[in-house]
């Protein structure tokens, strides 16, 4: 069929093909409705310019995908040892570099293409973003084409939105084809155009079917019209074609007869009518929504004998992927095999951390381990509980992963093992903990002590003493930290020994010491041994411990390295607890705007209810500030998260915003005896000086009584002495504006408040402004300056506030590292600014940016 209206997507591809010639790769995502001709855009640019290396990928249909399938096809097309590599990987990330280094190693351009990005599993998915990344500094042309339509693929929108924002990104959008291009092939083969563009919407997919098989006789359904054609093939073509849709992979004429044991010769119909192609020694389904309309109408007892006798086929081959085979297995109602092949393919997911097909497979295994012996079920069952718990867990879907981890509880239980048992136990209490259920996650961490306390030195007796100290008073904690160490070091592991020693660190910073270099070292440690997670986690808490204690600046690396390493590990919890403190960094550094605007994008994830709360305790005092009426809902849901958790600091940070609603709104009655009681409730318990010494700060403000407490430093101890003046000049000093503004106006004289007032308006912190005005009006001034007026510049090319703030400084000339620094972002954060600034404006070169601004100044003044 002619390819119309498509010209200009061809005349792009080849101009994007002839940028990667010239030393410039390029990443296009071509996307549109399922059926409006990608595949056929794809084959007629690969057909057009023979003179690249095509490298070509199909994602999986299936209901459980199969991890990195595409690459493992373009493995195929590669040959060894490439294949070998992609076979035998255990660390993606070296095999992603290994498909680079294949990339550098062609002559001329490679074009890689993956079609259907919608079915893409995980690891996929990050292997494309990871090609997103890197392909502008190679001779390379990366197409990627996926479904459009479908919005509730979170993780297809989120590596997609990642992508996007690179400057060698770009994006085609391919429309349904217009009535007078409907006409066009209409007039070709017949049928009324105007029944058919209003029976298919301009689908060229649903064109095509419908002009092959006749207008009258086809229903306005796709399945309908490739049934209404496979309908007209013989018995045995119809026979090979079922076999071809259940095998759902390219295959060759041997295995497909295999399977529909006919003459091979009767694939020639199925190519006639255009339900398979021949290409590369292989038959395929033109569309996966052909291969699917086919395999759905196979009767229920045909479909399963063709599902076993697949399986058949693919067990006798070494290189079969574990994951097809249990997807048979199931089909084939063959609990056996579903066994043996389900929890493989799940720890291969696993291993190339695509957590969500992981998941789909244990649970797979769950639903045949009856047809285990009896024996053996218990064991199975809680083995594969766990391992679907610790997937979930790592996708921050800590709901369904403490429905799966309560079960293996109960299995561990009946099976007796304490070790095992304690475990389990201990993740559960984690699970808990992600729920904000606090006295849970005690209980269940008592029980696990109890199984261990007395039992033989091992890793789980050193782990349940560490998750015991971490959360006990400092002289217990300290005391059980210590023997996890003597512990890990009896039996060698690094493990345990980075995690008491980051501990203990937190302990001493609680303290009042400098332990930071406990906590690099254990994050060193867990790199140099490969532990991911486990850096992960300190990457979270280090910053977290920073930012806390005002540090920030100096640990800036760990927020830059530790976004990037979870971020490219998938380790989504971490992420969101990292974007937690870096809230709080925004807000200290008077980004109130870019404060809120991060929260509340993270908070528009499936985070868990910790999460949130992480969220919530530095997003409501952000909006507070700006005098934001969202402010109060978020306070309420604040409260109650941490009244659940019931962990100290939260309780503290819900109380400090609490008492900050109450300054700026005028109502001291929100400070109840809860607030109050909560700043003498927690000093037993959190030793840790600063989120008290806020509260305590704040309290005094507004005139409460506060006992003298000798742990607090700097500022807090300035502003309890009514030292405001030095206050304000400590926090000058550290770069955190409104606390500075608050003091100053507190200082009370006239200079000070003159200051706080600047310091407020600049900020656009406006109910803080209003109140120093007030203050200036009571104390007698008669010409009290009225603030800036709202922003009212209108930004032609639809810039974002943060995106508008770069542009400035790009017009200043500043490099992303400068602008960096000025703006309180990461460099990495800048670049995707700068990106989409320049694609905004349309322009190619920072200069041609700075440019457009000018001359936009210009005509505004």
């Amino acid at each position: 069929m002619e390819l119309l209206e498509r010209e200009r997507f061809l005349d792009a591809l080849w101009g994007y093909a002839d940028e990667a010639a010239a030393g410039t790769g390029r990443f296009v995502l071509v996307t549109g409705e399922a059926g409006i001709g990608k595949t056929s855009l794809l084959e007629s640019f690969r057909d057009s310019r023979p003179d690249l290396r095509w490298l070509t990928g199909g994602c999986d249909g299936t209901a459980t995908p199969q991890p990195l399938g595409p690459l493992q096809e373009i493995a195929h097309q590669l040959g060894d040892p490439f294949v070998t590599a992609c076979h035998d990987a255990e660390d993606r990330f070296a095999l992603f570099t290994s498909f680079l280094d294949q990339l550098d190693a062609g002559t001329g351009v490679t074009a890689v293409v993956v079609e259907d990005a919608h079915w893409s599993d995980e690891a996929t998915l990050d292997w494309l973003v990871h090609l997103g990344r890197r392909v502008s500094r190679r001779p390379a042309l990366v197409v990627v084409s996926y479904r459009d339509e479908d919005t509730s693929n979170d993780k297809l929108r989120k590596a997609v939105g990642l992508v996007a924002g690179y400057q060698s990104t770009a994006r085609l959008t391919l429309p349904r084809l217009s009535p007078e291009a409907v006409r066009r092939l209409a007039r070709e083969r017949g049928p009324d155009a105007v029944r058919l563009h209003a029976l298919t919407g301009g689908n060229p997919l649903y064109v095509n079917e419908v002009l092959a098989a006749g207008l009258d006789a086809v229903p306005p359904t796709v399945a309908d019209v490739v049934l209404a054609r496979v309908a007209g093939l013989g018995a045995e073509a119809q026979a090979l074609l079922r076999a071809a849709a259940v095998l759902a992979a390219p295959a060759p004429a041997d295995d497909l007869v295999a399977l529909a044991g006919v003459d091979p010769h009767h694939l020639d119909e199925c190519a006639e009518r255009g339900l398979l192609a021949a290409e590369s020694g292989c038959y395929r389904f033109p569309h996966e929504l052909t291969r699917r309309a086919v395999e759905e109408a196979v009767p229920d007892r045909m479909a399963a004998d063709l599902h076993a006798a697949t399986l058949r086929l693919l067990e006798d081959r070494t290189e079969s992927s574990e994951a097809r085979m249990a997807h048979h297995a199931e089909a084939a109602g063959d609990g056996a095999a579903a066994l043996r092949h389900a929890p493989a393919a799940a720890r291969r997911a696993e291993a190339m951390q695509s957590h969500r097909e992981a998941v789909a497979q244990y649970e797979r295994a769950l639903r045949f381990v009856d047809a285990a012996p009896a024996s053996d079920r218990a064991a199975l069952a809680a083995s594969f509980h766990e391992g679907a718990a610790e997937a979930l867990a790592l996708m921050d879907h800590w709901e369904e992963s403490s429905a799966h981890r309560e079960a293996a509880v109960v299995f561990f239980r009946q099976l007796g093992d304490p070790v095992e048992l304690s475990r389990n136990l201990r993740r559960y209490a984690v699970c808990q903990w992600r729920l904000c259920d606090g006295a849970a996650y005690e209980t269940l961490h008592e029980e696990a002590y109890a199984l261990m306390r007395d039992a033989p030195d091992s890793w789980e007796k050193a782990m349940v003493f560490y998750g015991h100290g971490v959360n006990a008073d400092p002289e217990r904690g300290t005391a059980l930290l210590n023997d996890a160490l003597r512990i890990a070091g009896k039996i060698g592991a690094p493990d345990v020994t980075g995690l008491a020693l980051a501990a203990l660190g937190y302990f001493g910073l609680n303290l009042g010491k400098d332990e930071f270099g406990s906590t690099v070292r254990a994050l060193e440690l867990a790199r140099e041994h490969g532990l991911d997670l486990h850096a992960a986690t300190h990457y979270t808490n280090i910053y977290q411990y920073a930012v806390d204690l005002l540090r920030f600046d100096e640990f800036e690396w760990v927020w830059t390295d530790g976004l990037a390493w979870c971020t490219d590990r998938d380790f989504l919890t971490y992420t969101y607890c990292l974007n937690g403190a870096r809230v709080q960094v925004l807000m200290r550094r008077g980004l109130l705007a870019e404060a809120v605007e991060l929260a509340l994008a993270t908070m528009q994830q499936r985070i868990s209810p910790v999460n949130r709360l992480s969220q919530l305790v530095n997003l409501v005092p952000s909006l507070l500030r700006l005098g934001d009426p969202r402010a109060t809902t978020y306070l309420a849901e604040c409260w109650d998260l941490a009244r659940r958790d019931g962990e100290a600091d939260y309780l503290l940070k819900s109380a400090i915003a609490t008492t900050q609603a109450a300054w700026l709104s005028g109502d001291e009655s929100l400070v109840d005896d809860v607030v109050r009681a909560t700043l003498d409730r927690e000093r037993d318990v959190a030793p840790c000086p600063w989120s008290r010494g806020e509260l305590a700060a704040w309290l005094h403000r507004l005139g409460f009584p506060v006992r003298p407490d000798r742990a607090l430093p700097a500022p807090w101890s300035l502003e309890l002495a009514d030292d405001w003046s030095a206050a304000a000049r400590w926090w000058h000093e550290h770069g955190c504006p409104y606390e500075e503004a608050v003091d100053q106006l507190w200082a009370g004289d006239p200079a000070s408040v003159h200051r706080a007032l600047q310091l407020f308006d600049s900020l656009g912190a406006e109910p803080a402004a209003a109140i120093t005005r007030r203050r200036l009006r009571e104390a007698g001034e008669l010409s009290v300056p009225r603030g800036p007026r709202r922003a009212t510049r209108a930004n032609a090319h639809g810039l974002t506030p943060r995106q508008a703030d770069v542009l400035d400084l790009l017009g200043d000339g500043l490099t992303n590292k400068e602008i960096a620094q000025r703006l309180f972002l990461s460099e990495r954060t800048v670049d995707h600014h700068v990106g989409a600034v320049l694609t905004k404006l349309g322009v190619q070169s920072r200069g041609e940016a700075a440019l457009a601004h000018q001359s936009s100044a210009d005509r505004a003044g």
